[in-house]
């Protein structure tokens, strides 16, 4: 009689106990667990005991932050996910796994977490910080963690080699990179455009609406398991094809430039040696004008540097009864650059070069 006492006794206090889990709210559960972050399971009890699990699916994401912060370990909490939320509610076990997957620097860690989930979903981008719930499985997290435990770090321009970043991803290298995970398929890393249009890389979790549909702009394809498995840089299939693409244009466009300039200086050449011979346009090449030179080559001749074309001397004033050339800045500035000495003043009278006033490094030379 006592053993069948003591049973009924058990019984009543273990369904007792229960009723009480069951009856807690789910602010109520969180309150207790705040007091004590130390005992997880006094949250993930209470969602295992509620009759409206749902209730909890706001306090998900800081639970698992705290958690992970705490130094609980992550397969722990997947287990969990597995084991006890996903059995219970799918729909909390999805924020459970996308919680999850924002708190770790594994790539397959994220897979495998998103992985777990149900294939399909409640559209929302508000509950959780930082990450899109798509109806059709598809779900967004913006990448966070210790850059230096992340293989591909955090921000567009860690995607690629050092120094080999092409200028195309300038204006948003520095964006944080976004993974997309797809039930069926790779996942994507990286920067998103919206699909059918050229270049709309708007998209970000905030703004995310139920029927969009992405396409990979900048960044890497992973399988599975993590792996990087492609790369895509805007119309181009690899990194590589981007730089070097880059790099080819800037060398055809450099090319372009040299031969316009050379085309110009030899124009130039042309009309000059015409109009005051050979030996007054080498003097000008050579910074070198000599007493008796023609002024008209003095006032007419230019330097060509690349796209630009400017005069070497430009009148300034009379002195004297002399006609008085100064280098102009442009001049001055490029001779420096590449160490040449040039006349600090050229004094023209009845046409011709009279008196040069020398570099002050140079010796000799006439004043007025």
């Amino acid at each position: 009689m006592k053993k069948i006492l003591l049973t009924i006794c058990c019984t009543f206090s273990i369904f007792f106990s229960y009723a009480q889990g069951a009856g807690k709210s789910a602010e109520s559960v969180w309150e207790a667990y705040q007091a004590d972050p130390s005992k997880m399971y006094t949250f993930i009890d209470g969602i295992t005991n509620s009759d409206s699990p749902k209730d909890f699916i706001p306090y998900v994401q800081r639970f698992v932050n705290a958690n992970i912060k705490r130094g609980v370990d992550w397969d722990v909490l997947y287990d969990e996910l597995k084991e006890t939320i996903l059995p219970k509610d799918p729909d909390v076990a999805t924020y459970f796994g996308v919680s999850l997957a924002q708190n770790t620097e594994s790539y397959s860690n994220m897979i495998k977490a998103l992985d777990v989930l149900p294939k399909t979903h409640t559209f929302d981008n508000d509950f959780i910080e930082d990450a899109v719930i798509y109806p059709d499985g598809r779900i967004v997290i913006v990448i966070k963690g210790d850059e230096r435990k992340l293989k591909y770090g955090l921000l567009i321009y860690n995607l690629f080699e050092e120094d080999k970043d092409p200028y195309m991803i300038s204006s948003f290298k520095t964006n944080y990179q976004v993974l997309l995970y797809q039930p069926e398929g790779n996942s994507m890393l990286g920067i998103f455009k919206y699909a059918g249009t050229k270049d709309d890389y708007s998209f970000t979790p905030k703004t995310a609406k139920e029927n969009d549909k992405l396409e990979l702009y900048v960044g890497i394809y992973l399988n599975k398991n993590g792996e990087k498995v492609g790369e895509k840089c805007i119309q181009y299939n690899s990194f590589a094809q981007a730089y070097n693409a880059e790099v080819k244009a800037g060398q055809i466009a450099k090319k372009k430039t040299q031969d316009a300039a050379r085309n110009k200086h030899a124009q130039i050449e042309k009309v000059l040696v015409q109009k005051y011979g050979r030996k007054a346009f080498d003097a000008m090449e050579n910074f070198r004008p000599y007493i008796g030179m023609p002024e008209g080559i003095v006032r007419e001749y230019k330097l060509v540097m690349q796209d630009v074309n400017f005069n070497a001397y430009g009148f300034v004033r009379v002195e004297k009864g002399y006609k008085v050339y100064l280098p102009t800045r442009l001049f001055a500035t490029t001779a420096s650059y590449i160490n040449a000495r040039f006349p600090r003043a050229i004094y023209t009278k009845n046409g011709k070069v009279a008196a040069i006033k020398a570099h002050p490094i140079n010796q000799g030379g006439l004043s007025i």
